[in-house]
């Protein structure tokens, strides 16, 4: 491939068919690199401020990558910028609004030595996956907001303070690290992103509240693990989660905001068994759900007290050993039936299962299914209790 190479001591510009590499840019300057208005793949090294982004959202609207992995974003002061309004911005920050709305951006590679990133800097734009450099201490509000393409967040230890909805609103989020360091969940962080199943916090250690709204409309997750240092649910923090089935409350948990669980419809369970005491209800905490078919695992020899609270009441309560009668792992009627980490595996040897069907102790079939030697079936949001498998080689119970 033949380069195109003009060069100045500030600047250096490589042209290719497909893509522009600049080096040394001076902050401000890019307006004067004269980049091809429909160029997809763009790399930058120098130093960039407000306005070189303000340049970018305003003229290179095909952009589909941009590398700004050797770029120190410098402090901007001046004219409000186009579109954004922008008339400061810090050093070390992707501004505000930097890369809003852009679309085709699919791939962006931060500044390594980026420290924040600014309110609504990425949203609406067409990034797939984004990985926050080791440096950054802080995720502005709205920072990823509306991201329709967006896959994958990672958050590094270096985090400490994630804005209100930063990645609110993104469909296809579907993988989520979130570091150790993160000590509270604000606003809207996760909000209407369908596309999540599996959110573990459990590695938050110093987390307390999940702020409102947080996961409200989540409506895929099945399995949310919550910090074992959480004391509060805030207003509608699960609201319209329907497809969690199954929850455990941590040991410190102290209170449930306003509709903290309203419209969790496919709520079965709820664990309290290492809650030390019942914890305080907002209104409606569970508008919508039909909790005398939700059971409520309550520690052994206190069950009463959750019988003798509003709201709480109204679930079908059992206490925490009634689900702990049979072992985890049996074996009858030539098959093996065990239990392990919301997965129930089920295996014959040699021999063909066919036809499975499992009921819960009321009777009532939970799935049918056809399987070979053996088959493994996702339970995490059954409630507790005790079920019966039943194959062409026969029967078998086990408690989960």
């Amino acid at each position: 491939m033949k380069y195109l190479l003009t060069a100045t001591m500030a600047l250096g510009i490589a042209v290719a068919a497909d893509a522009t590499d600049i080096s040394n840019l001076q902050a401000g300057k890019l307006a004067e690199a004269g980049i091809d208005a429909k160029e997809k793949t763009l790399t930058i090294s120098g130093t960039m401020n407000a306005a070189d982004f303000s340049y970018i959202l305003d003229n290179l609207g095909s952009l589909e990558s941009l590398d700004m992995a050797a770029v120190t974003i410098v402090e901007y002061s001046g004219d409000a910028l186009p579109y954004t309004g922008v008339t400061s911005s810090p050093a070390n920050t992707l501004p505000n609004y930097a890369l809003t709305g852009l679309t085709k951006l699919t791939t962006v590679t931060l500044p390594a030595t980026l420290k924040a990133i600014g309110k609504g800097a990425l949203s609406g734009s067409g990034i797939t996956s984004l990985t926050i450099p080791a440096s950054v201490t802080s995720i502005a509000p709205y920072a990823a907001m509306r991201c329709e393409s967006l896959q994958s967040v990672s958050i590094p230890e270096s985090v400490t303070e994630i804005g209100a909805r930063a990645f609110a609103y993104c469909p296809e989020l579907t993988t989520v690290s979130i570091a150790a360091s993160v000590n509270e969940i604000p606003e809207g962080l996760f909000e209407a992103c369908g596309g999540l199943k599996t959110v573990s916090l459990a590695a938050l250690a110093q987390c307390t509240e999940i702020g409102p709204w947080a996961f409200a409309e989540c409506n895929g997750v099945q399995t949310l693990v919550l910090p074992a240092s959480l004391s509060g649910l805030t207003q509608g923090a699960l609201y319209a989660a329907n497809s969690i089935g199954a929850l455990v409350l941590p040991e410190g948990m102290t209170y449930l905001g306003d509709n903290a669980m309203g419209n969790m419809t496919g709520l079965k369970s709820i664990n309290v068994a290492e809650v030390a005491s019942v914890p305080e209800l907002g209104n409606d905490v569970w508008v919508n759900v039909d909790k005398p078919n939700v059971t409520l695992i309550a520690p052994d020899g206190r069950e009463q007290e959750y019988r003798d609270s509003p709201q709480w009441q109204d679930f079908n309560i059992t206490s925490q050993s009634s689900t702990r009668t049979m072992p985890s792992t049996v074996e009858s009627d030539n098959m093996t039936v065990s239990f392990s980490d919301g997965v129930l595996h089920i295996s014959a040897g040699s021999k063909n299962l066919d036809n499975i069907a499992i009921f819960n102790a009321a009777g009532r079939r939970m799935l049918s299914t056809h399987a070979k030697s053996r088959v493994d079936i996702t339970v995490g949001g059954w409630p507790a209790g005790v079920y019966l498998i039943v194959s062409e080689l026969g029967a078998a119970k086990i408690a989960f």
